[in-house]
């Protein structure tokens, strides 16, 4: 270690019957070794053999240097293509769950990493989105996304942890190695993107690094890939109520009878709420609204279709669902909406049904859900009706 710090040769005798010489490879660019030279006679190297030993000392270096040299070129030019990749697969305006699945898999293969996150950030409340790796969808993410998050707000860089054991409850430690990466955007800071490994010191100094190349070019896609899923929903979505419009309902209704082997339709109107706007306001009647709309989302399916259907009128698609389930469905809102809504309101609900062996339209389906929340008012409303084929 000395001969390698100071770049001196040097000559010691081991015992009496040999000596060793310590010889620097110094190269024009580094030090890359000692060579170590044992004579097993009592002499030591004599004159004549000490400039032998110069020149082969620094052939011995410059080819190390060279190979050296060849061998962090092709890892560089390597690291370059799979940025650049990266760069350009996010730039084809892929939406922001392909492009997040997309460079999840690409670390994960490029630096054998066992789970793959990437955690967006609003307001110190963050969400883990689809394609990340199946980890992110559980509980005891986290405490590694908590973890991460106040590190990097604290210290404003990345992370490189090779050792975690320590830093949290070592109960909950399942991941002892994590690269957390921020992701920052006109000086915000938008998200982050983590790896993880089960094994301690599993990740390199060189793979944190070439992470951090990869994140600070995907930043910039996955913002406008998020802009861009933002703008898409505000056009498909009711500013008052954050419900589906109209017009999307009606697309994902047809697209499903192009598909599916039936579907229900709830057709949902709010009781006199003409009174409730002449008694409270026309702002406590958006608020009502609004009230309901979340009730809906917090009672239905994640592919099912919810939307303002117009004025005080909401409406329910569920997909490839029939009638006695769409029933106690809407049977649920009618209950929950008279329980949970202030001032108190109620609702009345009609009913209807498609299927494949029945000659359907939308405009028919429409229709019977119409005549079936007629009759709920009639019955004297807070109701749900089903209107059979006709």
């Amino acid at each position: 270690m000395n001969i390698y710090v100071t770049g001196e040769v040097d000559v010691v005798s081991t015992d009496s019957t040999g000596c060793k010489v310590y010889a620097p490879l110094v190269g024009s660019q580094g030090t890359y070794g000692v060579l170590i030279m044992e004579k097993s006679t009592p002499s030591f190297f004599s004159h004549s053999e000490i400039p032998f030993i110069k020149q082969l000392i620094s052939v011995t270096a410059g080819a190390l240097e060279k190979v050296q040299l060849y061998v962090r070129s092709q890892k560089n030019l390597t690291d370059l293509k799979l940025i650049n990749e990266t760069s350009r697969h996010l730039n084809e305006k892929l939406n922001l769950h392909d492009g997040i699945h997309y460079v999840s898999n690409r670390i994960m293969t490029s630096f054998d990493a066992q789970e793959v996150g990437v955690i967006f950030f609003e307001d110190a409340y963050y969400a883990p989105l689809k394609g990340n790796t199946a980890f992110f969808d559980t509980p005891g993410a986290r405490y590694y996304i908590e973890y991460a998050y106040k590190r990097i707000t604290q210290e404003n860089e990345a992370l490189f942890i090779n050792n975690i054991v320590g830093e949290l409850n070592d109960e909950l430690v399942t991941f002892q190695s994590l690269i957390a990466v921020p992701m920052v955007q006109d000086q915000q800071l938008k998200g982050m993107v983590m790896v993880l490994h089960k094994q301690p010191y599993f990740f390199s100094f060189d793979t944190f690094k070439l992470v951090q190349e990869i994140v600070h070019h995907s930043t910039l896609a996955f913002v406008n890939a998020m802009l861009r899923d933002e703008l898409e929903k505000l056009v498909v979505t009711d500013h008052l109520s954050k419900l589906y419009s109209r017009k999307h309902l009606d697309q994902c209704i047809e697209e499903s009878m192009r598909k599916d082997s039936g579907g229900s339709f709830i057709l949902l109107d709010i009781d006199n709420f003409k009174r409730i706007n002449d008694t409270y306001g026309h702002q406590v009647g958006d608020d009502i609204i609004i009230q309901i709309s979340n009730l809906i989302r917090g009672n239905i399916r994640l592919n099912d279709v919810a939307a303002r259907w117009g004025g005080e009128e909401l409406a329910v698609y569920l997909p490839c669902t029939t009638l006695s389930i769409a029933k106690r469905i809407a049977n649920r809102l009618v209950k929950r909406v008279e329980e949970e809504t202030i001032p108190k309101t109620t609702i009345s609900s009609g009913i209807s049904f498609w299927s494949q062996e029945q000659q359907d339209s939308t405009e028919k389906l429409f229709k019977r859900a119409d005549l079936a929340l007629y009759e709920a008012k009639k019955r004297g409303k807070n109701q749900a009706v089903i209107q059979e084929y006709k």
